[in-house]
C-alpha cells in the first residue's frame, strides 16, 4: 500500500497549494521582512511585531528571504497605556465601608506601520492601530501584571499584523 500511495502522489492529483488572500501591490509575490524599528520605550516589542507579520506572510504563502520581490519595512510607532477599568465591590453589611475599587481590566494600545519597497521605491504603506485588554492582579501583582501585559502586546501584534497584511493585499 505505501508504494501505491507514493505512486499516486508522484503522479499528482490535480491539487496544489496556492497563497491565501488577495494580491500584493504591483504583482509582488514574496516579501522579505527585516526586524521592525522600535520607536517606543517598550523593550523588545519590535520582535513581537516582526514575528507576527512574518507568520501572517507564511500563512499567506508570501514570506521570502533576502531575494524576495520586495521588502516590508515595519515600525512600531507607539505603545501606550489606557485608563484602567474599575469594578466596585459592594459594601457588606456590618463590615464597614466597601473596599476600594481595584482595576478589573487594563488596556494597552499600539500603533504600527508597514511600508513595502521595491528597488528603493515605496509601492504601498499602511498604518494600523488597536487596543488589547488584560487582567491585572495575581499573587505577585507586579510580575503578573507585566506578564499579562506582555501577552496582551503579543495578541495585539498578531491582530494588527493580520490587519496590515489584509489591507496591503486589498489595496487599502
Amino acid at each position: 500500500m505505501p508504494a501505491a500511495l507514493a505512486a499516486s502522489l508522484a503522479a499528482g492529483c490535480g491539487y496544489r497549494f496556492t497563497p491565501q488572500g488577495g494580491e500584493l501591490p504591483e504583482g509582488v509575490r514574496t516579501l522579505y521582512v527585516p526586524v521592525f524599528r522600535n520607536l517606543t520605550a517598550e523593550p523588545g516589542v519590535e520582535g513581537y511585531f516582526t514575528s507576527a507579520f512574518r507568520r501572517e506572510l507564511a500563512r499567506a504563502g508570501r514570506e521570502g528571504g533576502e531575494g524576495s520581490d520586495a521588502i516590508a519595512y515595519g515600525t512600531v510607532e507607539e505603545i501606550t497605556e489606557g485608563s484602567p477599568i474599575y469594578a466596585n465591590s459592594p459594601a457588606v453589611p456590618g463590615e464597614g465601608p466597601p473596599p476600594l475599587p481595584e482595576p478589573a481590566s487594563m488596556r494597552v494600545r499600539a500603533k504600527a506601520s508597514v511600508r513595502l519597497e521595491r528597488g528603493g521605491k515605496t509601492i504601498a504603506q499602511v498604518a494600523v492601530v488597536g487596543n488589547e485588554d488584560y487582567r491585572p492582579g495575581g499573587e505577585v501583582p507586579v510580575l503578573h501584571d507585566e506578564a499579562s501585559r506582555r501577552m496582551a502586546l503579543r495578541r495585539l501584534a498578531d491582530a494588527l499584523m493580520r490587519q496590515a497584511l489584509e489591507r496591503l493585499s486589498s489595496g487599502f
